[in-house]
Protein backbone atom coordinates (compact mmCIF):
# COMPACT_ATOMS: atom_id res chain seq x y z
CA UNK A 1 0.00 0.00 0.00
CA UNK A 2 1.54 3.42 -0.95
CA UNK A 3 1.81 5.87 1.67
CA UNK A 4 2.91 9.47 1.33
CA UNK A 5 5.10 11.24 4.33
CA UNK A 6 4.16 14.46 2.88
CA UNK A 7 -0.12 13.75 3.39
CA UNK A 8 0.97 12.85 6.80
CA UNK A 9 3.44 15.36 8.38
CA UNK A 10 2.93 18.74 8.42
CA UNK A 11 5.58 21.38 7.25
CA UNK A 12 5.62 22.12 11.38
CA UNK A 13 6.31 18.57 12.06
CA UNK A 14 7.99 17.46 9.29
CA UNK A 15 11.31 16.99 11.68
CA UNK A 16 9.48 14.62 13.68
CA UNK A 17 8.60 12.02 11.17
CA UNK A 18 11.99 12.24 9.56
CA UNK A 19 13.48 11.45 12.64
CA UNK A 20 11.24 8.43 13.17
CA UNK A 21 11.97 7.37 9.93
CA UNK A 22 15.37 7.01 10.56
CA UNK A 23 14.76 4.98 13.68
CA UNK A 24 12.47 2.45 11.35
CA UNK A 25 15.08 2.35 8.63
CA UNK A 26 18.57 2.26 10.78
CA UNK A 27 17.59 0.82 14.09
CA UNK A 28 18.25 -2.64 14.35
CA UNK A 29 14.50 -3.96 15.70
CA UNK A 30 13.56 -7.06 15.14
CA UNK A 31 10.24 -6.40 15.62
CA UNK A 32 7.74 -6.32 12.27
CA UNK A 33 6.73 -3.29 10.74
CA UNK A 34 2.66 -2.71 11.39
CA UNK A 35 1.10 -4.51 8.61
CA UNK A 36 -1.61 -1.69 7.71
CA UNK A 37 1.83 0.58 6.87
CA UNK A 38 3.77 2.65 9.21
CA UNK A 39 1.99 5.62 8.94
CA UNK A 40 -1.58 4.12 8.94
CA UNK A 41 -4.07 5.38 11.66
CA UNK A 42 -6.87 2.48 11.57
CA UNK A 43 -10.29 3.23 13.40
CA UNK A 44 -12.91 0.77 13.91
CA UNK A 45 -16.20 0.93 15.51
CA UNK A 46 -18.67 -2.17 16.27
CA UNK A 47 -22.55 -0.72 16.92
CA UNK A 48 -24.43 -2.75 19.21
CA UNK A 49 -28.07 -1.86 19.33
CA UNK A 50 -29.97 -3.06 22.41
CA UNK A 51 -33.63 -2.55 23.69
CA UNK A 52 -32.64 0.53 25.66
CA UNK A 53 -28.91 1.74 24.25
CA UNK A 54 -26.73 1.71 21.47
CA UNK A 55 -22.92 1.24 22.33
CA UNK A 56 -19.98 1.93 20.34
CA UNK A 57 -17.01 -0.04 20.98
CA UNK A 58 -14.62 2.54 19.49
CA UNK A 59 -10.71 1.47 18.57
CA UNK A 60 -7.77 3.32 17.42
CA UNK A 61 -4.52 1.24 15.97
CA UNK A 62 -1.73 3.74 15.20
CA UNK A 63 0.88 2.07 13.70
CA UNK A 64 4.99 3.81 14.09
CA UNK A 65 5.05 7.01 12.76
CA UNK A 66 2.25 8.74 14.27
CA UNK A 67 2.92 6.72 17.49
CA UNK A 68 5.97 8.57 17.56
CA UNK A 69 4.65 12.10 16.83
CA UNK A 70 2.19 11.80 19.68
CA UNK A 71 4.38 10.75 22.11
CA UNK A 72 6.68 14.06 21.34
CA UNK A 73 4.00 16.23 20.73
CA UNK A 74 2.30 15.29 24.39
CA UNK A 75 5.54 14.33 26.55
CA UNK A 76 4.04 10.53 26.27
CA UNK A 77 6.06 7.22 27.05
CA UNK A 78 4.56 3.62 27.15
CA UNK A 79 3.38 3.51 30.43
CA UNK A 80 -0.47 3.51 30.56
CA UNK A 81 -0.55 5.41 34.44
CA UNK A 82 1.60 8.28 33.68
CA UNK A 83 0.37 11.55 34.04
CA UNK A 84 1.08 12.60 30.33
CA UNK A 85 -0.51 9.28 29.21
CA UNK A 86 -4.17 9.90 31.32
CA UNK A 87 -3.93 13.80 30.06
CA UNK A 88 -3.42 12.74 26.69
CA UNK A 89 -6.25 10.52 26.84
CA UNK A 90 -8.89 12.74 28.58
CA UNK A 91 -7.77 14.99 25.32
CA UNK A 92 -8.84 12.02 22.67
CA UNK A 93 -11.61 10.83 24.55
CA UNK A 94 -13.79 14.44 24.28
CA UNK A 95 -11.82 14.99 20.82
CA UNK A 96 -12.90 11.74 19.01
CA UNK A 97 -15.95 11.27 20.18
CA UNK A 98 -16.92 15.01 18.96
CA UNK A 99 -15.96 12.86 15.49
CA UNK A 100 -18.25 10.46 15.59
CA UNK A 101 -22.37 10.94 14.68
CA UNK A 102 -24.73 9.06 16.16
CA UNK A 103 -28.29 9.46 15.28
CA UNK A 104 -31.81 7.80 15.74
CA UNK A 105 -34.89 9.09 13.60
CA UNK A 106 -33.01 11.55 13.02
CA UNK A 107 -32.17 13.24 16.51
CA UNK A 108 -28.42 13.33 17.44
CA UNK A 109 -28.12 10.98 20.16
CA UNK A 110 -25.79 11.90 23.65
CA UNK A 111 -22.95 9.61 24.15
CA UNK A 112 -21.29 9.10 27.61
CA UNK A 113 -18.31 7.70 28.31
CA UNK A 114 -18.51 4.24 29.96
CA UNK A 115 -14.73 2.94 29.14
CA UNK A 116 -11.08 4.18 28.29
CA UNK A 117 -7.68 2.45 27.91
CA UNK A 118 -4.61 3.00 26.10
CA UNK A 119 -2.21 0.66 25.59
CA UNK A 120 1.51 -0.04 23.52
CA UNK A 121 3.13 -2.80 21.97
CA UNK A 122 6.84 -3.05 20.38
CA UNK A 123 7.00 -1.65 16.62
CA UNK A 124 9.40 -1.66 13.83
CA UNK A 125 12.81 -0.11 14.56
CA UNK A 126 12.27 0.13 18.25
CA UNK A 127 9.58 2.27 18.03
CA UNK A 128 6.11 1.60 19.68
CA UNK A 129 2.48 1.10 18.27
CA UNK A 130 -0.56 2.54 20.59
CA UNK A 131 -4.01 1.45 20.24
CA UNK A 132 -6.70 3.66 22.11
CA UNK A 133 -9.73 1.83 22.98
CA UNK A 134 -13.57 3.12 24.01
CA UNK A 135 -17.03 2.41 24.91
CA UNK A 136 -19.48 4.75 24.26
CA UNK A 137 -23.63 4.51 24.98
CA UNK A 138 -26.16 5.90 23.98
CA UNK A 139 -29.55 6.17 25.86
CA UNK A 140 -32.26 4.98 23.45
CA UNK A 141 -35.77 6.03 24.77
CA UNK A 142 -37.62 5.28 21.25
CA UNK A 143 -41.07 4.10 21.11
CA UNK A 144 -41.82 0.50 20.24
CA UNK A 145 -41.80 -0.25 15.86
CA UNK A 146 -39.28 0.69 13.63
CA UNK A 147 -36.70 3.35 13.58
CA UNK A 148 -33.51 4.23 12.06
CA UNK A 149 -29.79 4.50 12.96
CA UNK A 150 -27.15 7.11 11.58
CA UNK A 151 -23.85 6.79 12.31
CA UNK A 152 -20.91 8.62 10.87
CA UNK A 153 -17.00 8.39 11.81
CA UNK A 154 -15.05 12.19 10.98
CA UNK A 155 -12.09 11.16 12.48
CA UNK A 156 -8.50 11.02 10.71
CA UNK A 157 -10.02 12.77 7.68
CA UNK A 158 -7.66 12.38 4.85
CA UNK A 159 -5.20 9.12 7.00
CA UNK A 160 -4.69 5.82 4.95
CA UNK A 161 -5.88 2.95 7.07
CA UNK A 162 -8.26 0.34 7.61
CA UNK A 163 -12.02 1.61 8.62
CA UNK A 164 -14.40 -0.94 9.46
CA UNK A 165 -17.75 -0.48 11.23
CA UNK A 166 -19.74 -3.78 12.86
CA UNK A 167 -22.97 -3.70 13.72
CA UNK A 168 -24.69 -6.29 16.00
CA UNK A 169 -28.29 -6.17 17.35
CA UNK A 170 -28.84 -7.29 20.69
CA UNK A 171 -32.55 -7.46 21.32
CA UNK A 172 -33.92 -5.54 18.83
CA UNK A 173 -34.39 -7.37 14.97
CA UNK A 174 -31.87 -5.35 12.62
CA UNK A 175 -33.99 -5.27 9.36
CA UNK A 176 -31.46 -3.50 7.28
CA UNK A 177 -27.92 -2.56 7.63
CA UNK A 178 -25.16 -0.95 4.80
CA UNK A 179 -22.57 -2.17 7.54
CA UNK A 180 -21.98 -5.99 8.03
CA UNK A 181 -22.14 -7.73 11.18
CA UNK A 182 -18.98 -9.74 10.37
CA UNK A 183 -15.75 -8.39 11.79
CA UNK A 184 -12.94 -8.94 9.54
CA UNK A 185 -10.11 -7.81 11.74
CA UNK A 186 -11.24 -9.02 15.23
CA UNK A 187 -11.29 -5.82 16.51
CA UNK A 188 -8.09 -3.94 14.76
CA UNK A 189 -6.06 -7.29 15.86
CA UNK A 190 -5.42 -9.56 12.71
CA UNK A 191 -5.32 -7.64 9.85
CA UNK A 192 -6.90 -9.69 6.69
CA UNK A 193 -4.30 -10.24 4.29
CA UNK A 194 -6.36 -10.71 1.39
CA UNK A 195 -7.24 -6.88 2.09
CA UNK A 196 -4.02 -5.62 2.83
CA UNK A 197 -3.74 -3.92 -0.68
CA UNK A 198 -7.60 -2.60 -0.56
CA UNK A 199 -8.54 -2.19 3.22
CA UNK A 200 -12.11 -1.55 4.66
CA UNK A 201 -12.72 2.27 3.78
CA UNK A 202 -16.06 2.16 5.57
CA UNK A 203 -16.80 5.96 7.71
CA UNK A 204 -20.48 5.53 7.81
CA UNK A 205 -23.87 3.22 8.58
CA UNK A 206 -27.40 3.21 8.28
CA UNK A 207 -29.27 0.14 10.08
CA UNK A 208 -33.02 0.00 10.67
CA UNK A 209 -34.44 -1.65 13.14
CA UNK A 210 -37.12 -2.93 15.53
CA UNK A 211 -37.47 -2.48 18.77
CA UNK A 212 -40.36 -4.15 20.76
CA UNK A 213 -42.76 -3.35 23.37
CA UNK A 214 -40.69 -3.98 27.35
CA UNK A 215 -42.31 -7.33 28.46
CA UNK A 216 -43.47 -5.31 31.68
CA UNK A 217 -45.69 -3.51 29.17
CA UNK A 218 -47.11 -6.74 27.73
CA UNK A 219 -50.54 -8.08 29.37
CA UNK A 220 -50.76 -11.10 30.98
CA UNK A 221 -53.73 -12.82 29.66
CA UNK A 222 -56.17 -13.83 31.97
Amino acid sequence: MRTTKRGFCGYATRWICASAVFLLLFYPGGAFAHPMGNFSVNHYGKIKVGQTSVEILYLVDMAEIPTYQEMRQFGMNTHPDDAADLRYLDGQETRLKQGLTLEIDGRALRLDTISRQVAFADGAGGLPTMKLSFIFRGKLDAAAGAHKLSYADNNFAGRSGWKEIVVIGEGPTILGSTAPEVDRSQELTNYSSDLLNSPPQQLAAVVNFRTAVPEREVSSPL
